[in-house]
């Protein structure tokens, strides 16, 4: 990993790196009669500065300003609830536009949107699925915490080896396609809410505009709190904790924050600097975003030219079947998530 990844990283490696070999050699040498290379990642000492620059005070200063606005907004709510004394005040929608606007930021009123139960009869429908997030969530949980073990160094690696010929455990090993259970819940809503709004709709015309607009608000709904966490991730993440691997986890995303945070907001980051990543995990919601936006083309046109359907639903299974095996063949990827111990 370049020095510039790590904080005096560049230093470090100057000023440490002959001096680390001559005495990784000296023990070894003297112990097994052995010599090696080795190569200084970063260093941890014992005192710790926080330094901050224009970043870090611009993250405090965002986060002020949230608070700031719940506080006011939450204060507002409430002077509405004293004036009209309803119980039900802070679960349902105010009548003024003005209003709701003041109180988008209302603590109380958006725990109520957290916690409550929608009781329209899609909602009832698809109870269900609940229960399939649930168990995905479970199967999620118990792959990370088998994977811990092949990225952390073991006594005897023998028993993680042998794991690989128990087909019970395959499943396990090849956990990545659990996530593709999530990307089916997200095309299977997709396609339910448009179907179901183009049915109380009928009768306008459906332009190809739509897609722009669904994706510009789908934009908008995660974009601002995807933009903090990136900030948290840029700035003052890496100065929360402490220890020997610590820095190795954060000190590369900071660094690759602040260098490659626009393909994280682009929503490109699973295809543009993909050896460099901010914040591993969000390939995911890159991808989930840029499936939507294909599902959303592809219902519209299925809506716009139904005599098409079959041949565009058709198209659209091989493209996702063929498409994948060229990258893998080309790219010379493995077909599967492999582990290797070593």
């Amino acid at each position: 990993m370049e020095p510039a990844a790590f904080e005096n990283g560049a230093k470090d490696r100057s000023t440490y790196g002959q001096l680390i070999n001559v005495c990784v050699n000296h023990e070894l040498n003297r112990s097994h009669n052995l010599s090696a290379y080795s190569e200084i990642e970063y260093c941890t000492r014992p005192e710790r500065r926080i330094n901050l620059d224009l970043l870090d005070l611009s993250f405090i200063a965002v986060s002020l300003l949230l608070i700031f606005l719940v506080m006011a907004s939450s204060w507002f709510d409430h002077q509405l609830n004293l004036r009209q004394h309803e119980a039900d005040h802070y679960r349902k929608n105010l009548a003024c536009s003005k209003n709701m606007l003041f109180t988008a930021f209302s603590l109380k009123r958006n725990w109520h949107r957290l916690t409550g139960q929608s009781r329209d009869q899609l909602n009832e429908d698809l109870r269900f699925f609940q229960t399939i997030r649930f168990l995905t969530f479970c199967l999620v949980v118990m792959s990370h915490c088998w994977i811990n073990y092949t990225i952390t160094p073991v006594h005897n690696p023998y028993t993680l080896e042998q794991t690989y010929y128990s087909p019970a455990r395959h499943a396990v090993i090849n956990g990545g396609q659990i996530l593709q259970t999530f990307f089916l819940f997200s095309g299977f809503l997709l396609s339910l809410h448009f179907f179901n709004t183009r049915t109380q709709l009928r009768g306008r015309s459906l332009g190809w505009g739509v897609v722009l607009v669904v994706v510009f608000y789908r934009f908008v709904r995660l974009t601002p709190v995807y933009a903090y966490v990136l900030l948290l991730h840029a700035t003052w993440l890496a100065k929360f904790q402490d220890g020997p691997l610590w820095k190795r986890g954060v000190d590369p995303e900071r660094y690759f924050c602040r260098k490659n945070w626009w393909t994280n907001l682009l929503y490109a980051n699973n295809y543009v600097h993909v050896e460099e990543p901010c914040i591993q995990a969000s390939w995911y919601l890159a991808t989930d975003f840029q499936l939507f936006t294909l599902g959303m083309i592809l219902v519209v046109a299925v809506v716009k030219y139904p005599r098409l359907k079959f041949k565009l639903y058709s198209l659209a299974a091989a493209v996702s079947f063929i498409l994948p095996a060229l990258v893998i063949y080309f790219g010379e990827f493995d077909g599967t998530f492999i582990v290797r111990l070593q």
